[in-house]
């Protein structure tokens, strides 16, 4: 029997639980990764206000630093994560992120935070709430959740948040790809006002915020639909919009992930990112 992938990733919405028993690092750090983990890493660099320093694994390996380098890698064996691994060992403190405590990266690291990765299949689309919560527990900052909205239903948005929600809306634009096959597009607040509006018109636009006074008065007939999130917390943020996807899948009938169905690219992508 084909597996629901709808309701595997709701049924895991529902069980996911914050990690406990995580040390704060105490000190400045470099957090790197790639995919859903740069995501996460750039949601704790604005978070933290810039003492974990989000930095992608092409720059981290022309870079030299004695800082801490955390690396998020839910397989432990993406290429990047591997170089970078190989290249700071006994050389500065490595700490991983990861959901796979045999590979490379974990062993190349002198401490490993193992994240719950229950259905390898769609780890990626799964994980990033996980290492989300270990960098905020790395980082000593607080993890909560607010209420939030009912789910929405995601067409072709483009997705728009300020400070740590900025890398929440990377997060989602890249579930649209993986889950639907569709294009989208995330922007900083401020910097989505300056050109990227302009392609706009009659567009879905997902604010993940509790109230943006900028978009309170938009003339509702120029733009598609605008669809205000209505929290600023990026937890909620990332669950919600989930959630929407997951609504959207159910509500269209579709059980699988486009990632999985398109092995052609499917074949590419695993080819050039894992060892």
């Amino acid at each position: 029997m084909e597996e629901d992938y709808a309701i595997s990733i709701k049924n895991y919405l529902t069980k996911f639980k914050s990690m406990k028993n995580i040390k704060p690092l105490g000190r400045k750090a470099v957090v790197t990764g790639s995919g859903d983990a740069f995501a996460a890493a750039t949601v704790i660099e604005d978070a933290s206000d810039g003492r974990f320093l989000a930095m992608d694994p092409d720059t981290l390996l022309r870079y030299d630093s004695d800082l801490p380098i955390i690396i998020i890698s839910a397989s432990g064996r993406t290429l990047e994560a591997v170089d970078v691994a190989r290249k700071f060992h006994n050389r500065n403190m490595l700490i991983a992120v990861t959901g796979n405590s045999d590979s490379e990266v974990s062993r190349l690291s002198d401490q490993t935070l193992l994240i719950p990765v229950e259905t390898q299949k769609i780890s990626g689309t799964l994980s990033f709430l996980e290492m989300l919560d270990a960098l905020f527990r790395l980082a000593g900052l607080n993890v909560k959740f607010e209420n939030r909205k009912s789910s929405e239903r995601f067409n072709h948005p483009c997705f728009v948040g300020s400070s740590s929600n900025f890398g929440v809306a990377q997060f989602l634009s890249l579930k649209m790809a993986e889950i639907f096959g569709v294009s989208s597009e995330y922007f900083r607040t401020g910097q989505f006002f300056h050109a990227p509006i302009f392609s706009m018109r009659n567009r879905e636009i997902v604010f993940l915020s509790s109230m943006d006074h900028l978009v309170e008065n938009y003339p509702k007939e120029i733009f598609g639909r605008i669809v205000i999130s209505g929290t600023d917390n990026p937890f909620s943020n990332a669950f919600w919009g989930i959630e929407s996807m997951v609504n959207t899948m159910i509500e269209t009938g579709r059980k699988t992930l486009y990632f999985l169905d398109d092995k052609e690219i499917l074949d590419i992508s695993s080819s050039v990112i894992y060892k």
